[in-house]
């Protein structure tokens, strides 16, 4: 589910109220810091977890993978394409695809990286791929790329292209997608707004028409499939299928509104990924990790929640887990 350099991407609804909430409850802060000797490594812009619980980090020094034990690193020098990667996802046989520097498409099985990218992201284009900027696996191991005029489907063998003809614009600006249960997908878009596609039918969803910059930065689904999103100083939005729900922890703008990821743990607890730090929202109270209060200022670019239910955040300087306290269904 992203985060940065990314060129890049993103009817009416009608607007439920605002659920705002000050109450901030005190927890002892339990983390751990993973940082790397190249600094580069240590700049993650990504992550996933694939089903035996590895963890895989895009980075600016390459591709990571942490099995709990060892630390692995897969770059240039070791066959991989380049060693910026953007976006990353993982599918349930552990095939990582990642989105490169270099405007291409990467495919990575453990042991050989090959780009798989060699159609045209953008009609007429005489530079071949133009503006990769998410990726997703649906349910049945399919990659999906958002780029220019629509999204490309890839199934191992070769790509389908889906043009979105209801957009005006010839970008999608997208900066995140994900399957649902039914397979469809949800794409977020930086300024125009959720899009919806059923493999046919394309329908795009405001948060809010009176605010036309409204910048939208993640999304990804709960267990009762709501669609959340992340915006730019505007916190978290809850898309319900037929209307929004606004949260935020703060009424005034500030850096912990500020969203680049939210993840679900197994108790359906909500945690974001800011500007400042990690947020943590059970559906009543806030809880702050490696913010300002704890003396540890930290620009969180991507969270995910792995199998043992706890947090895993990336910074432009590290790798934080956050040991959950709720520990049920462990």
């Amino acid at each position: 589910m992203r985060t940065i350099i990314r060129y890049l991407i993103l009817s009416s609804i009608a607007l439920l109220p605002v659920a705002c909430f000050h109450k901030e409850v005190e927890e002892p802060v339990l983390w751990e810091q993973y940082t790397r000797t190249n600094s580069d490594e240590s700049m993650v812009n990504s992550i996933a977890v694939d089903s035996k619980n590895n963890k895989w980090f895009a980075t600016f020094g390459g591709l990571l993978k942490y099995d709990n034990y060892i630390w692995t690193v897969f770059n240039k020098a070791s066959g991989a394409p380049c060693d910026t990667l953007i976006d990353i996802a993982v599918d349930s046989k552990g095939i990582v695809y990642c989105i490169t520097s270099r405007r291409s498409v990467a495919r990575f099985d453990g042991n050989q990286w090959s780009t798989i990218s060699d159609i045209k992201f953008r009609p007429n284009d005489l530079e071949g791929i133009n503006g990769p900027t998410a990726l997703c696996t649906d349910l049945n191991d399919k990659l999906w790329v958002a780029a220019s005029y629509g999204v490309y489907r890839f199934d191992s063998t070769k790509w389908t292209t889906f043009y979105a003809p209801s957009f005006s614009y010839s970008n999608l600006w997208a900066m995140g997608m994900i399957a649902d249960n039914e397979n469809h997908l949800w794409i977020i878009t930086e300024e125009k707004g959720l899009v919806h596609f059923d493999g046919t039918k394309w329908t795009t969803y405001y948060a809010n028409e009176r605010i036309p910059k409204l910048v939208f930065n993640c999304l990804n689904i709960d267990k009762p499939d709501n669609v959340w999103i992340g915006g730019q100083a505007s916190g978290a939005w809850k898309f319900n299928g037929s209307g929004f729900e606004q949260f935020k922890k703060d009424t005034v703008p500030s850096n912990s509104n500020s969203i680049n990821a939210i993840g679900f743990d197994k108790n359906e607890n909500c945690w974001f990924a800011t500007e400042n730090g990690v947020l943590k929202y059970d559906g009543k109270n806030w809880t702050s990790f490696l913010n300002t209060k704890n003396n540890d200022y930290c620009q969180v670019k991507a969270l995910v929640v792995d199998h043992n239910n706890d947090i895993w955040a990336g910074t432009w300087g590290g790798v934080y887990k956050i040991f959950n306290h709720d520990t049920k269904n462990r």
